[in-house]
This record gives structure tokens, sequence and C-alpha cells, in this order.
């Protein structure tokens, strides 16, 4: 009886000292950015707004694209907003891209669909309507190229069962 009662007395004590001490998971986001890693954190937090900005307009805009800025934008507030990463894990539409990336490291069929008719007309057309130097475009092509590559070598994860 003697050694639970000092092992939650520890353990209390414990608690106090990392509150006391401030410890990032026991802080609010202003004093996260705050805290010893702070530097790096005040550069993540915003990058992490302007992330989620740009995946919400990307939603509307066909140029931008919405599945790396969500991804980025959850990076970021892993590192520096519990609250942020929490609300975008549980969101409707931003969450199960981000469950299927951090789970099992995949890309839903329609993800990568979706981001190949958007990719290819879009840059096809951007290299026919701008006079380029022949190697801008090969590299234009190159990185489009990798970037495809890499969508499609990703495994396909659908919400709810496995491919």
């Amino acid at each position: 009886m003697c050694k639970n009662e000092n092992s939650e007395r520890k353990q209390e004590r414990d608690d106090e000292k990392r509150e006391f001490c401030g410890h990032p998971e026991n802080l609010s986001t202003p004093a996260r950015l705050l805290s010893p890693r702070g530097s790096l954190n005040m550069i993540l937090f915003p990058v992490g707004l302007l992330s989620l900005a740009l995946a919400i307009l990307g939603i509307f805009l066909p140029l931008l694209p919405t599945t790396p800025f969500v991804l980025l934008a959850a990076c970021c507030f892993a590192r520096t907003s519990p609250k942020f990463h929490a609300w975008m894990i549980n969101h409707q539409l931003f969450g199960p891209l981000i469950r299927n990336w951090q789970e099992h490291g995949s890309i839903s069929n329609r993800a990568k669909v979706v981001s190949t008719v958007m990719i290819v007309p879009i840059v096809g057309v951007s290299l026919m309507r701008v006079e380029l130097p022949i190697e801008v475009i090969i590299l234009v092509v190159a990185m489009v190229t990798m970037a495809l590559w890499f969508i499609w070598s990703r495994p396909s994860q659908e919400e709810g069962r496995d491919r």
C-alpha cells in the first residue's frame, strides 16, 4: 500500500514538474511556439496555416493541388499544434487523405486519377502556349513524369478497405 502511495506521489510530482518546466505537449500553441524548439515552431506553424489555406483554395481552383498541401499542413501541425492536427485528422474531407498517408503511405485511386487528370492537361497546355527553350521543356516534362511516377507508385488504400 505504501509503495502505491509513493509511486502515485512521484507521478504527481513528475506531472507538476512537466507542467512547470513547460514541456511542449503541455503548452498552449502560443507558448509552444516560444518553447526551446520555438524557432522551428515559429516557422512550421505559419507554414501549416499557409498550406491549409492553399489546400482549401485547391479544392476550388484546378491549378492548385489539394493533397500535397493537406499533407504538408498536417505535418507542420503535428509538430506545433495538436489542436489543429487533431482537427485535420478528424475533418470529413482532409482526414481520410491524412490517415491513408500516415497509416499506409498510400494514396487513394480517386486522388491518383484526379491528380493525373489535372496535371497532364494543365502542364501540356502551358508548354504549348508558352515559348520556352527545349532544356526547360525537358526539365518540366521530367519533373511531371517523376511526380506522376511517385503518385502512381504509392499503394492504393481506399477508406475502410485494403487493396
